[in-house]
């Protein structure tokens, strides 16, 4: 099944793999929650950008699929594993306008991220 206007975005991290006496280990890797989320990521003009050149326009679904192995989320000084792909269920917004991935999607989305790894997260009040 597919839809007019549908378009994805992927962003692949690896964690660095170390060799000790000829045996290969992956070292788990941290992501710093507000460089991924603050200020824009880049990705979004290039998703937004694709989904129009296909014939997107009106509202949008926006997902957000985590699936990480062996890496943390860092905010605030904390450090938390990310959940696997049965613990972190995927973060959804509906958005509207242009740009859709505007900063109060993608805050009210990185909340609801650090939520689901374990950080004392609310929504802003009134």
């Amino acid at each position: 099944m597919a839809w007019d206007g549908s378009a994805a975005g992927l962003l692949w991290v690896s964690p660095r793999e170390e060799t000790y006496e000829g045996a290969t280990y992956s070292e788990a890797e941290s992501i710093v929650a507000d460089a991924v989320f603050d200020n824009r990521p880049a990705a979004c003009p290039l998703v937004e950008d694709a989904a129009r050149d296909v014939g997107g326009n009106g509202r949008a679904h926006v997902v957000l699929r985590p699936i990480a192995w062996q890496f943390s989320l860092v905010h605030g000084g904390r450090k938390e594993e990310i959940p696997d792909e049965e613990g972190l269920r995927p973060i959804q917004r509906w958005a509207e306008g242009d740009p859709w991935l505007d900063d109060h999607l993608l805050d009210g989305m990185k909340r609801e991220l650090l939520r689901a790894c374990g950080f004392p997260e609310w929504e802003p009040g009134p």
